[in-house]
């Protein structure tokens, strides 16, 4: 499957970087999916992106308007 990955690398002053990727499935022990860098201790992820299925619109629709608020606060807030 293909994809695109969004990166930033502050130490190379280098921010929002695109670039294509595949993805395929791996075993356990392959290697990490999200580095960190132990030279700078305090870092932020700003999130993980998000999607809704056609399933999931359904199911989203047919919720109560405050159900759907509340849904919504909850999956994107911090």
């Amino acid at each position: 499957m293909k994809g695109r990955l969004i990166s930033s690398d502050p130490y190379r002053q280098q921010f929002l970087v695109e670039r294509a990727v595949s993805f395929s499935h791996r075993q356990r022990d392959c290697s990490e999916l999200i580095s960190v860098l132990p030279r700078h201790a305090l870092q932020q992820i700003d999130g993980f992106g998000g999607s809704f299925t056609e399933g999931a619109g359904v199911v989203f629709n047919s919720m109560s308007e405050k159900t759907k608020a509340q849904f919504l606060s909850l999956y994107f807030s911090a």
